[in-house]
């Protein structure tokens, strides 16, 4: 089975169990006002639309290398997963002011529509942002504690929500806003490292990982320690590529405006390692740009720089080569028959990390 076949065939289920939860709070909802059926509306639209939902594919694919079946509660908890994503999500985009998520209006920028001929229109609908994300949360924890599954297998779930997947996270996220605001010249490669493997490799891969393992009882067994070690590989490869198209994709793929990176100050492997290298001229260059808006121009001089010094190769070659490490990790693997195709669809989703175009 090829990885879109597989996530062709999952998300589904895991769409119809989202579907399902927010059926049973809208009827709970239209009991007590009709504002609260609003927030419903736009949480369930939000959390439906678009997005890969690699973190719940993850917990349903290591479900299968723990030798279980993909049954109700695998799908509940998959939901779960995804509708804390769609939680983080919506934080992100208050804090980085983004418009548009999937598509679509972000869910602040939707009340800002709706609030536009309110008095303070806008502190208003980050208020109901706010207060609407902090349903969002609460539902995914919800959706947990109704999976049929023992006590001991919800609260360990929950565990990997409250502190991989969120304290942690806020430690990731915490190092590199702290750091954006940083002169390039005084960032720190090991702290953005570390950073990194906060915010996206315990984040998106070794959290959702583990949820699927606990599921099937093999949260402390030789195929989580082996699992883990290709989440940290992988979840490194997966934002060391997407620095790179940051800054070298085509938006028309990325959906993402070039250079965007640059002109928030984020301090990238691509931006420190061509900075140590260049010229003290095109290091005047980097710093002076680094945390502004830039140029048509600028974004060119800014590619060419990283190229001729060597960063951009260095960081291609180091995605590939995690990738590689990760494929190690989960090699020789003793497995069923649906854990072997689990596996394969977890190596195609490694080498598609380190390939991708957007």
């Amino acid at each position: 089975m090829t990885l879109n076949e597989y996530f062709a065939l999952h998300s589904p289920r895991v769409t119809e169990a989202i579907q399902a939860f927010f059926a049973t709070r809208r009827a709970a909802a239209e009991k007590l006002s009709p504002h609260l059926v609003q927030s419903i509306d736009i949480l369930e639209e939000f959390s439906l639309r678009g997005g890969k939902r690699v973190r719940s594919m993850l917990v349903l694919m290591a479900c299968q290398l723990a030798g279980g079946k993909l049954n109700d509660a695998a799908y509940r908890v998959a939901a779960a997963v995804e509708l804390f994503h769609k939680h983080i999500l919506n934080l992100d985009d208050m804090a980085d002011r983004d418009e548009l998520r999937n598509g679509g209006p972000t869910i602040w920028k939707r009340y800002q529509q709706l609030f536009e001929e309110w008095k303070d229109g806008v502190h208003h609908a980050r208020s109901f942002t706010e207060i609407d994300g902090t349903l969002l949360g609460s539902f995914a924890f919800e959706m947990v504690r109704e999976a049929k599954l023992s006590a001991e297998q919800r609260l360990a779930v929950m565990d990997v929500l409250n502190n991989q997947m969120y304290f942690e996270t806020v430690a990731g996220w915490q190092i590199h806003y702290y750091q954006n605001q940083e002169p390039l010249a005084e960032a720190d490669e090991e702290e953005f490292i570390k950073g990194l493997d906060l915010v996206t490799a315990r984040y998106t891969f070794v959290g959702p990982l583990k949820i699927g393992l606990i599921i099937q009882g093999k949260a402390d067994s030789q195929l989580a320690r082996a699992l883990e070690a290709y989440g940290m590989d992988v979840g490194l490869a997966f934002q060391v590529t997407d620095d790179i198209l940051g800054v070298f994709g085509d938006p028309t793929e990325t959906g993402k405006a070039v250079g965007n990176d640059i002109r928030e100050g984020k301090k990238t492997l691509l931006l420190q390692r061509a900075y140590r290298s260049a010229s003290a001229k095109d290091q005047a260059f980097l710093s002076e740009i680094c945390g502004r808006d830039i140029s048509e121009a600028e974004l060119h001089r800014a590619q060419q720089i990283i190229t001729d010094s060597g960063s951009l190769q260095y960081s291609q070659h180091l995605a590939t080569q995690k990738v590689e490490t990760a494929l190690q990790s989960i090699e020789g693997l003793t497995l069923s028959k649906s854990g072997v195709e689990a596996q394969s669809v977890l190596t195609q989703l490694a080498q598609f990390v380190a390939q991708r175009k957007k």
